[in-house]
């Protein structure tokens, strides 16, 4: 399904996949993959949940991977949400992120799991929820 998609959108790639206990990653690697990851990875995500359905349901977790974009989101939304747990514990005042996909929020969320100072929640209805970090106080 993978080589097809990029064929058809004129990419040459290599799709390597790997496995672990509970995942399967399918890493596509190639020249000029940005129109493939979409404006804040609007196209990668909409490909992830093609994948995903495409594959049907399965033991492990269909991954996908463009151009190494999912490792520097990750990278990115984690010092992105540390940075506003500084702030938000030394103001002591809540902060509100911009809308995220489910599996952004995730990110956000588990990069501040182990925080002592802030407590994250999610908001809203899809596709606008967000993450709020709040200071943790001594009722929470």
């Amino acid at each position: 399904f993978l080589q097809g998609l990029f064929a058809a959108a004129g990419k040459e790639v290599v799709i390597n996949v790997s496995e672990d206990d509970k995942y399967i990653t399918y890493s596509v690697e190639g020249e000029n993959l940005g129109d493939m990851i979409g404006h804040r990875g609007d196209s990668y995500y909409a490909i992830n949940r093609i994948l995903t359905a495409v594959s049907g349901r399965q033991e492990k977790r269909v991954l996908l991977d463009i151009g190494g974009y999912r490792k520097k989101r990750e990278e990115v939304l984690t010092a992105l949400a540390k940075r506003t747990a500084d702030r938000v514990a030394k103001s002591n005042r809540y902060s509100r992120l911009d809308p995220m996909n489910p599996a952004e929020r995730r990110i956000i969320h588990s990069a501040l799991a182990e925080d002592d100072r802030v407590v994250t929640l999610s908001k809203g209805e899809e596709p606008h929820r967000y993450v709020m970090i709040f200071p943790k106080g001594e009722n929470d």
